[in-house]
């Protein structure tokens, strides 16, 4: 589902000064405003391109998107500033319909960027969900406190508000990794991880395996050892990889815009 009328974040910057914080009034307000200029001035911007700000069906604006199996690192495209897929009309145009959903069957030849990284500073973000999908389902999820963030320390314990899994919070279990950088040198980005002890006892929630030659035994699904692969656990609760896990057909990271505190 797209909200028609959004290509605006260039404007934003200049509505919306460094430093202020809008609240949800005024940010619709100010799409509102967005909305008609660009309607108005079809020779910059056709009513088709101003589509490229997605908003999904949960209300929250897709900020990013992961494409496993592609052989394409995701946390390389997620920390590629100005590598953005919906940057200009003829980009956003060009990118497949399947990449813009959270329907990990539909085809997608890439990670979903949107320029919401780049401006992350300069946005009102209220609200991150991190959202494993499974058959266009979405089976666990983590939401975090955005404000005051920037693109990439939002994701981390201390801001988690609520998530599906009963043994972890803010202040419940202590994660040996918790961030997107996660544990480079094992090619494990977006990474909530409890303990370490050999594979047989590596234990965690959430994980994508972004290398083409994993460590451990439970991240080679196949011959090729395609990547990434993402997997979650699909208890209630941590699972150790190598006996309970799932893998998820997509990541979604979307964003509430707003005063949400």
């Amino acid at each position: 589902m797209m909200w028609r009328g959004l290509s605006f974040l260039a404007v934003l910057l200049v509505i919306i000064p460094p430093g202020l914080h809008a609240n949800a009034t005024q940010v619709r307000e100010i799409l509102d405003k967005l909305v008609t200029a660009i309607l108005e001035n079809q020779e910059t911007c056709s009513q088709s391109c101003a589509d490229n700000l997605i908003k999904l069906d949960n209300g929250y604006f897709l900020a990013f998107r992961i494409t496993p199996g592609i052989q394409s690192s995701a946390y390389e495209k997620f920390m590629a500033d100005g590598n953005s897929d919906d940057t200009d009309c003829l980009v956003f145009q060009n990118v497949p319909e399947g990449c813009k959903t959270t329907d990990g069957r539909l085809s997608c030849d890439r990670h979903y960027r949107s320029r919401i990284l780049d401006l992350w500073d300069r946005l009102p973000i209220a609200r991150v969900r991190v959202g494993v999908y499974k058959d266009n389902v979405e089976q666990r999820f983590f939401e975090f406190n955005g404000n005051s963030s920037n693109f990439d320390n939002w994701f981390s314990q201390s801001r988690l508000i609520n998530n599906s899994y009963t043994d972890l919070s803010a202040t419940q279990a202590t994660p040996n990794f918790f961030s997107i950088v996660g544990d480079q040198a094992f090619g494990r980005p977006f990474f909530i991880n409890n303990n370490y002890g050999g594979c047989d006892n590596d234990a965690g929630w959430l994980m994508v395996s972004d290398k083409a030659d994993p460590p451990c035994p439970w991240e080679k699904r196949n011959t090729t050892n395609s990547y990434p692969v993402i997997f979650f656990s699909s208890a209630n609760a941590k699972s150790i990889y190598s006996i309970t896990n799932a893998i998820a057909d997509t990541l979604v990271i979307s964003v509430k815009l707003g005063n949400t505190q």
